[in-house]
C-alpha cells in the first residue's frame, strides 16, 4: 500500500499541473481529463507491477531494463498492427514476415 500511495501522490501532482494548463489558457475542463488521468494511473500501476515482478528474480539493472522494454513494446503494438494492415512497407514487401508479427493469423486460416 505504501508504493501505491506514492503513485497516487505523483499522479495527483501530475494532474494538478496538467489541469492548470487548460485553466490558464481559458479552456474548460471536461470529463475526458478525468478519464485520461485514470488511464495514466492504471498505466503507472501496471508498469510498477511489471517492475516488481522482474525485480523478484533479476538484478536491479536488468529488472529496470526489462520493465522499460515491456513499456516500450506496449506503446508500439499499434504501429505493428498498422504496418500489418498497410499495402506498402516491410510486411507488404515480405509476406513471410507476417506470421512472425501476428502468430495467431496462421492458426485462424484453417
Amino acid at each position: 500500500m505504501g508504493m501505491l500511495a506514492i503513485l497516487v501522490v505523483e499522479v495527483g501532482g501530475l494532474a494538478l499541473v496538467w489541469l492548470l494548463i487548460p485553466v490558464e489558457q481559458g479552456l474548460s475542463i471536461t470529463t475526458e481529463f478525468g478519464k485520461g488521468l485514470l488511464l495514466i494511473f492504471l498505466e503507472v500501476m501496471l508498469v510498477t507491477a511489471v517492475a516488481l515482478l522482474f525485480s523478484s528474480f533479476s538484478s536491479p539493472i536488468l529488472s529496470g531494463i526489462f520493465a522499460v522494454l515491456i513499456f516500450v513494446l506496449g506503446r508500439v503494438v499499434y504501429l505493428v498492427d498498422e504496418m500489418l494492415r498497410s499495402r506498402t512497407g516491410l510486411f507488404a514487401a515480405n509476406p513471410e514476415l507476417r506470421p512472425v508479427a501476428r502468430p495467431s493469423s496462421r492458426s485462424s486460416r484453417t
